[in-house]
């Protein structure tokens, strides 16, 4: 199973972010480990297991002092598989100091830098310098950090192709292992919600730009590149994971179904009840629907046993028509759920999106 921490602490709410996280709660942090690692045991007593990879995300987890990763790691380490991959997500205004006090916990660390262009970093409302963005990469490498991830946003109104060359350009003359590059959306609930201005009005901008990462980096998933995450391929694959902290969403077995579970959102409510307050059975259909869905986004692709005769069919004209194509699985691991499927082809054949820019419409297509 995949173990995730939900950190809801954030110093500065961006106007892009549509994720569960407060500003001004950080000095909760104590409590809330407290309730998170009660959630952590009453799991444990529902179903005991050990967890091939840790990923702690946000919000921003760099806020949040080193004792409380040491406090964590102590109860929660003796679950973790020796050698696994551990995450932690942070932002590029994080200290020396900092980075060297976590460094020993973590295998992997991916660093929100969303541009090296000073313009770009204050119409996103980031509050870093490209200078910071740099340093957080070369201080990460120099405490230990192996595997070091980056973000970037692209498909803003200031983009240009020189701008994303640029901060591609810089990007790669880091060490840094794995690239995520996500295009800007404008969520509801957030300052930029409905404001289409904010985008930029170059449609090939982001086929031109992927492209570019892609020459350098392999793509692996929608907006991943570069050494995959072993936690994130697990979703994609869609294993169960287990998920811990405000707002954090678990997927897993009980009693031969399938559910996923979520937890009250604000922190007050989490400290108040950490334990999940929702339970969603998730059938057979849904799980097909799932898979396949995650699967033609990913280098995981698609078991065509998932498929019903006429879904299949469908599918052998898209691969007629060059928007799939047969292939082994790239992952080098089998499927994660196994469904009461009998497959028509070969098991290794699987099918696979030519563009997972197209993976949504693809999906739409065969489930018509």
């Amino acid at each position: 199973m995949l173990l995730y921490l939900h950190i809801p602490f954030c110093n500065r709410k961006c106007p892009y972010c549509s994720f569960n996280s407060y500003v001004g709660r950080g000095h909760l942090w104590q409590e809330y480990l407290e309730k998170v690692l009660e959630e952590f045991r009453w799991h444990q007593s529902q179903r005991p297991t050990t967890f091939e990879t840790l990923y702690i995300g946000g919000g921003t987890p760099s806020t949040l002092p080193v004792p409380f990763f040491e406090q964590f790691f102590e109860e929660v380490g003796p679950f973790l598989k020796p050698g696994g991959e551990r995450t932690i997500e942070v932002n590029p205004t994080v200290s020396f100091q900092w980075l060297k006090g976590v460094a020993p916990y973590f295998t992997r660390i991916s660093i929100g830098v969303q541009s090296f262009n000073r313009e770009k970093l204050h119409f996103l409302g980031r509050f870093q310098t490209p200078e910071e963005g740099i340093k957080s990469v070369e201080r990460a490498k120099d405490v230990g950090f192996q595997e070091i991830s980056i973000d970037f946003i692209y498909r803003t109104a200031l983009d240009t192709r020189q701008l994303l060359e640029r901060d591609l350009e810089i990007a790669l003359s880091l060490p840094i292992t794995h690239l995520s590059c996500y295009s800007l959306t404008l969520e509801e609930g957030t300052r930029f919600a409905g404001r289409r201005e904010l985008l930029s009005s170059d449609e090939g901008l982001e086929l031109w730009f992927l492209e570019r990462v892609r020459e350098r980096f392999p793509q692996y998933e929608v907006s991943n590149f570069g050494t995959p995450s072993l936690h994130n391929l697990g979703y994609w694959e869609l294993k169960e994971y287990r998920g811990l902290g405000a707002g954090g969403v678990g997927f897993e077995r009980r009693g031969g179904r399938f559910y996923r579970y979520y937890h009250n959102l604000k922190v007050e409510n989490y400290l108040s009840n950490p334990l999940p307050v929702e339970w969603e059975e998730i059938g057979n259909r849904e799980l097909r629907v799932e898979k396949l869905f995650l699967g033609l986004r990913s280098v995981v692709g698609v078991d065509p046993a998932l498929l019903i005769p006429p879904q299949l069919e469908r599918a052998l004209q898209l691969v007629e028509e060059g928007f799939l194509s047969w292939g082994v699985s790239k992952t080098g691991r089998g499927s994660a759920v196994s469904l009461p499927i009998s497959s028509p082809l070969s098991p290794p054949l699987r099918l696979f999106a030519s563009n997972f820019l197209l993976a949504d419409q693809l999906t739409v297509t065969i489930l018509e």
